[in-house]
C-alpha cells in the first residue's frame, strides 16, 4: 500500500481504514508483549510499516496519503479502539514523520529519505534542549521526556531553546538526529499505555547540522517553507 493511497476523500479514508483493520490480528497478537517488554514488537511495528500507515500524514507528493484532520481521527480511533499503544505510537509515528517531509529542508530529506525510502520516526515537540551556535549548526544537549516509539525509530525530532544568541527573546528550533546518536533511559513504568515506550531521550552535546534543524514557531504556523 505505500504509496499508492486514492486520491478521492471517501476512496482514501475507506483504504486507511481497512488498511487499520487488517491489522488487527497482529495488534492484538502482540499487546501483551508490548505490556511486558514496555515498547511494541518488532512486528508489530514491521506491519504497521509495511501498510504504508506511518505515511498516512504525509504529504501526496512523498508516497503519503496526505489525509485531513478528520480522516486522521478516524484511523487513529480505528487503531486505538483495537490496541490502545498502537494506536498511540501510530499517531506519533505519522505526526513526527508528516513534520519531518512538510518542514525540512531539501538537504535534509535527503538524509532522512535515502532512494526514496521513509524512515521510521519518533519526536518531542517540548523545547526540552539547548542548542548552542557553532559553525555550521548547533551543539545541542538536553533531556526530552515521553519519547513513544523510540525504540522503533530511526530518527528523532526534538524541541530545543537556542542559547548564547543575541536577539530580542529565546528563540526555539526543532532538531533532527539519528536515534543511534541518542540515549534512551527506560523510565516508562507506568499503569496504562505502556507498550507506547514512552521513555526519556537524552542528547549529550550532539552536533546538528542547520540543515537538520526547523524554527518551531513557523512549525506550529505552517510557514516553515
Amino acid at each position: 500500500m505505500i504509496g499508492t493511497f486514492p486520491e478521492q476523500r471517501e476512496a482514501k479514508r475507506q483504504a486507511l481504514l481497512e488498511a487499520v483493520e487488517s491489522l488487527s490480528s497482529v495488534f492484538l497478537a502482540g499487546a501483551d508483549e508490548a505490556e511486558a517488554r514496555g515498547t511494541l514488537p518488532q512486528a508489530t511495528v514491521d506491519a504497521i510499516y509495511e501498510t504504508g500507515l506511518f505515511s498516512f500524514k504525509v504529504p501526496q507528493v512523498m508516497g503519503g496519503a496526505e489525509a485531513d484532520p478528520m480522516i486522521q481521527l478516524d484511523v487513529i480511533e480505528a487503531a486505538s479502539r483495537i490496541e490502545s499503544s498502537a494506536g498511540w505510537c501510530l499517531m506519533i509515528g505519522a505526526g513526527s514523520l508528516a513534520n519531518l517531509a512538510a518542514f525540512c529542508p531539501d538537504e535534509a530529506i535527503d538524509d532522512l529519505f535515502v532512494g526514496g525510502r521513509t524512515p521510521k520516526t519518533a519526536g518531542v515537540f517540548a523545547p526540552s534542549g539547548e542548542a548552542t551556535p557553532v559553525d555550521g549548526g548547533y551543539r545541542v544537549s538536553g533531556r526530552w521526556a515521553f519519547g513513544s516509539g523510540i525504540r522503533h525509530s530511526e530518527w528523532v525530532s526534538q524541541g530545543a531553546k537556542i542559547v548564547g544568541e543575541s536577539s530580542d527573546g529565546p528563540r526555539q528550533i526543532r532538531i533532527v538526529v539519528p536515534t543511534a546518536q541518542v540515549e534512551i533511559h527506560d523510565s516508562w513504568d507506568v499503569v496504562g499505555l505502556r507498550g507506547t515506550g514512552s521513555k526519556d531521550v537524552i542528547v549529550k552535546d550532539a552536533f546538528v547540522p542547520t540543515y537538520r534543524t526547523m524554527d518551531a514557531m513557523k512549525v506550529m504556523d505552517g510557514t516553515a517553507q
